[in-house]
């Protein structure tokens, strides 16, 4: 039988501030998720649990309240729409987040890298710019990537990457 709301405030505190953490690409993302699901969704299943959003802003904003802890990527916050939070926030090297990401994107290693024309509204979820490039030719953002020298395709995920920038 889940605890009362006597019992889960000795465990867990008060219910309040939210519980909010940001990260980018391969900033620990995976790792803290499944912390996050273990600890809030497994073994203290009746605290709210954890909701990971990727970087789907709207969706969070609609329903972070619903979790305890609650997760998104890529993005900027606007601290005013979330009452009172505690946020933590993991930010990678610019530098490191471009050459991992080139490499990443460029082996296609996520459905989304391989669609075929790109636009804004298919990259919503990621945040990410569809490189000028990318519009030009035409393909997926692998395809693209690998028809570039090295220094080209770093800078077409530079130019990805321009609105998590933004956001850091």
């Amino acid at each position: 039988e889940p605890l009362g709301p006597r019992h889960r405030s000795v465990i867990l505190g008060p219910m309040r501030p939210q519980l909010i953490h940001c990260s980018y690409h391969k900033c620990l993302t995976v790792y803290f998720r499944r912390v996050m699901d273990a600890v809030f969704n497994r073994a203290l299943p009746w605290s709210g649990g954890h909701g990971h959003f990727n970087s789907d802003l709207e969706t969070f904003y609609q329903d972070f309240r619903a979790h305890r802890v609650s997760s998104v990527n890529n993005r900027l916050l606007n601290l005013e729409r979330l009452g009172d939070f505690r946020m933590t926030r993991f930010i990678r090297d610019p530098r490191d987040l471009v050459v991992s990401g080139y490499f990443y994107h460029r082996q296609g290693a996520e459905p989304w890298c391989t669609l075929p024309n790109p636009t804004k509204d298919d990259w919503y979820f990621a945040n990410g710019v569809v490189p000028d490039g990318l519009r030009k030719a035409g393909g997926s953002y692998a395809m693209y990537l690998r028809s570039l020298s090295e220094e080209e395709g770093l800078l077409a995920e530079l130019e990805f990457r321009q609105a998590h920038f933004a956001s850091m």
